[in-house]
């Protein structure tokens, strides 16, 4: 049979190969062939597979078969093999490619084509014997109680009377659920939830998915031990760029968290007797494995938070910084000593662990938070309680896999997943000792308040909306939702809340008119919009002081020139985004006033503030009179132009979708607040439409000048890629310091000059924690401490650096001596020795009663 006949027979028999795709990873790939050539009716298998790189599949049918068997050809006279019968190899040239490319597994057809007839029946194939994905989970949890394989087979008869598996097949489950404990879409075994034949037609676009379907349910961690929550509940994880779940977080029960709580407190006497140099190790093979796996990492950050692929690879190395500071461990908790402080004394000061840390992440970073928290608190030999964000719980469980293969005890490091009622639960838990929150600043302030009434040590750093929520809810609802008001979704009691409120982390920027432009505006563009403005040291504000402000406005050249006299108006002759601009040339004092609109700056005639700018001979002598190159269009508004939005995933996106359809809904909001304040509108991306993506939650650059501080979109955090310009008159410096002072929030703030005097003026008056010159984002390398200010954060001691490790210990000091007391038959009160202390001077002091 030639492949032109082959071709036919397929077509004639409806066997069409799957569509190709692209899909998340291998699993998901796999599964999607399996299940759409059962609903054409044959079966695939593997034929060749090297696990990181590319998977070739084929019809099960495929192979030539091989005999011992031989019979004499009548025809020939010599032997010939015999077919037996039943036999199920045709040689069937079916076949496809998964190959990995970019983090994605991509899926084409080398030949799509049968030689065989479709199943009649899938339950004659040996498919049938395999078992689903629930009944894994059985097997899993009966193998656990100590049941044999036949009485579990025999139980899973009872719910499935058609089940053909053998006692074979159970045991060959169990030999894998004793290799470790794999997650179930390991399984190759697994038998597809659906079994339709021949006749279907091709899923369209918009058909859900397996993985839509049958959305993974994210795991708890606890007691070393990957366990899904009992709880019926749960929340859908979505794709911000595709609107597809990715998977179902549980809202993990009272009993888990009490059980994780649990596991923590009984491995923290152990855990803290380790030797330091041992936590040390294990920290440095994490390391080695999140460099192994970081591309595993960014993907799945990607598909749950939305930012591009370069974003998420920058945050997950941020993060693993602060895994490769943890490393000198041995160094950073050295106390200090000092001998002799009298005769025969010695003191000296050591750092212990508290006890049961926990942690509360937001969404914006999904991997770097965590790492900010536990690989510092348990290699200062705490033990810790995790509670990623109920939008993006993807990449802390992942780290948390790969601390467990880097060798982290059971209970060392437990995960629990759920809204605010698991977020009480750890501010009231007496057990928990300390508890560091990124977040909202409402939120912030509910559980630094909250926990801090238990006694705990915390820290709560205020990133306007960073907590994440499932749905909205007005914040006038904050005080009857914290009360745990129930709502009734799907049919499910749940608690939903909702962590928005009306001021955050305001992050400011000047610019001086003696900066670069081009350096500036570069700098400006890549942190207002990078990430989609979803970073909690985003520059949401810029303050333009004096002559730079016409960067709003005097970026480009017109290349047209006009000759002028003394004083003359000029227009822009047509070429569209030119300003009127009127000149007046004072020859006596050698400069040139020149106005645009309501703005003014007294210019240098030779043009050498122009110069400064990267603009060449703005102004310059010509028979008596100037030559003038006007403007076209805003320099900041074209590089903002200029970014690509797109789905994170796509190699040439600058910037991804926000987190939300509410959070989407809420910018709009604020940008058209801004406008109809008075604010110019000069960039808008609330309209833009993404191809392939239509559903997402896009939200281009967008540019509001002419903003004033009692605006809405200013006095609250924005949050997403909205760049706000303000201006203040020239030389006017300290007017724009105290305009960011008067904030109540500040994250950070920074300048951009090439004045030292202005830069050490902005050092010393900006009331900010994190201060930037000439650098956009002020955030610290992990060895130096992240210092929030004012309403910004809550607490005495810092993430990272030397305050992060003081948080996560308390000192104990200790004074010794070793001389030689008087020997007695007993304690005497009246012995005053005993109850002397040295000073230093070496005189005995009477403890006062």
């Amino acid at each position: 049979m030639d492949s032109l006949d082959l071709i036919e027979f397929s077509e004639t028999l409806q066997m069409l190969p799957p569509p190709p795709g692209s899909f998340l990873d291998r699993e998901e790939l796999i599964q999607h062939v399996g299940e759409f050539a059962l609903s054409q009716g044959y079966v695939v298998t593997i034929k060749q597979s090297r696990k990181d790189r590319d998977v070739i599949l084929g019809c099960d049918r495929g192979g030539v078969y091989r005999s011992r068997r031989k019979t004499i050809d009548e025809a020939s006279g010599e032997n010939a093999r015999k077919r037996k019968t039943g036999s199920r190899l045709t040689n069937c040239p079916f076949e496809c490619l998964g190959k990995k490319d970019d983090g994605f597994w991509v899926l084409t057809i080398k030949n799509g084509s049968h030689n065989h007839e479709p199943l009649k029946d899938i339950s004659e194939h040996p498919s049938a014997r395999r078992f689903s994905e629930s009944e894994v989970l059985l097997i899993k949890e009966m193998t656990e109680a100590g049941l044999k394989p036949r009485q579990i087979l025999k139980r899973l008869r009872q719910s499935n009377p058609e089940l053909l598996s053998t006692p074979k097949h159970v045991y060959n489950i169990k030999s894998r659920l004793r290799q470790g404990n794999p997650t179930v879409k390991r399984f190759k075994t697994l038998r597809p939830q659906t079994s339709g034949v021949g006749n279907s037609n091709l899923p369209t676009t918009s058909e859900p998915s397996w993985r839509q379907r049958n959305p993974p349910r994210v795991p708890n961690l606890i007691a070393g031990r990957f366990v899904d929550s009992q709880s019926l509940a749960s929340i859908d994880v979505i794709n911000p760029a595709s609107q597809q779940v990715v998977c179902q977080v549980p809202l993990t029960t009272p009993e888990e968290f009490k059980a994780a709580v649990f596991a923590a407190k009984r491995a923290f006497s152990s855990w803290r007797s380790t030797p330091v140099t041992t936590r040390q190790r294990i920290m440095f093979k994490l390391q080695e494995l999140i460099r192994r796996d970081i591309d595993k990492l960014a993907v799945n950050i990607t598909s749950e938070q939305g930012k591009t692929l370069k974003d998420s690879y920058s945050e997950v190395l941020r993060g693993l910084e602060v895994v490769e500071h943890a490393c000198g461990m041995a160094s950073l908790q050295m106390g200090e000593f000092a001998s002799n402080i009298s005769y025969g004394t010695d003191s000296y000061s050591i750092r212990e662990p508290l006890g049961v840390c926990a942690g509360i992440c937001p969404y914006n970073f999904p991997a770097m938070v965590p790492l900010w928290m536990f690989p510092i608190a348990v290699t200062c030999g705490n033990t810790f309680i995790l509670k990623p964000c109920e939008r993006d719980p993807g990449a802390s469980v992942i780290l948390a896999e790969l601390a467990v293969e880097a060798g982290l005890p059971k209970g060392v490091l437990n995960i629990v997943h759920g809204t605010h009622d698991i977020m009480n639960s750890i501010c009231d838990d007496d057990d928990i000792k300390a508890v560091s929150f990124v977040g909202s600043d409402t939120a912030g302030a509910y559980v630094f308040e909250r926990a801090s009434a238990s006694g705990k040590r915390v820290q709560v750093v205020a990133d306007y909306l960073a907590l994440g929520t499932n749905m909205h809810i007005p914040c006038n609802l904050w005080a009857s939702i914290l009360t745990s008001t129930p709502v009734i979704v799907n049919k499910i009691w749940m608690i939903d809340y909702s962590l928005q409120c009306n001021r955050g982390a305001k992050n400011h920027a000047i610019v001086m008119p003696d900066a670069s432009m081009d350096t500036t505006l570069n700098a400006l563009v890549a942190t207002g919009f990078g990430a989609a403005g979803q970073r909690c040291m985003a520059i949401s504000t810029v303050v333009f002081v004096g002559g730079s402000n016409l960067w709003a406005s005097l970026p480009s050249l017109w290349s047209t020139s006009h000759p002028v006299r003394n004083s003359c108006k000029i227009r822009g002759g047509g070429v569209t985004g030119c300003k009127e601009m009127t000149l007046a040339w004072h020859p006596s004092e050698g400069v040139a006033d020149t106005y645009l609109g309501s703005r003014c700056s007294r210019l240098d005639w030779q043009g050498l503030w122009f110069r400064e700018c990267g603009v060449r001979r703005c102004l310059t002598t010509w028979s008596g009179g100037l030559i003038v190159y006007l403007v076209r269009e805003d320099k900041l508004v074209e590089l903002a132009k200029s970014l690509i939005v797109n789905a994170g995933t796509e190699s040439d996106a600058d910037l991804g979708p926000v987190i939300s359809k509410q959070a989407k809904e809420r910018l709009c909001r604020l940008i058209q607040s801004g406008i109809d304040s008075g604010a110019k509108l000069a960039l808008d991306g609330r309209n833009i439409v993404v191809p392939r993506y239509e559903l997402g939650n896009f939200i281009g650059p967008t540019i509001l000048s002419d903003v004033r501080v009692e605006m809405e979109c200013y006095k609250e955090e924005i949050f997403g890629p909205v760049l706000l310009c303000m201006e203040v008159g020239a030389d006017s410096l300290e007017e724009a310091i105290n305009l960011i002072n008067r904030n109540k929030y500040s994250s950070g703030a920074s300048i951009f000059t090439t004045s030292a005097a202005a830069a050490s003026k902005f050092q010393s008056e900006i009331e900010a924690g994190q201060v930037g010159i000439n650098v956009p984002v002020a955030a610290p390398l992990p060895f130096f401490s992240s210092n929030g200010s004012k309403a910004s954060f809550s607490g005495d001691l810092n993430f990272s650096g030397k305050a992060g490790l003081h948080f996560y210990t308390k000192v104990k000091t200790v004074t010794r001596q070793w001389q030689d007391f008087p020997s007695s038959d007993g304690v005497s009160l009246g012995n005053t020795e005993s109850l002397a202390f040295t000073t230093s001077d070496g005189s005995q002091q009477i403890q006062d009663a």
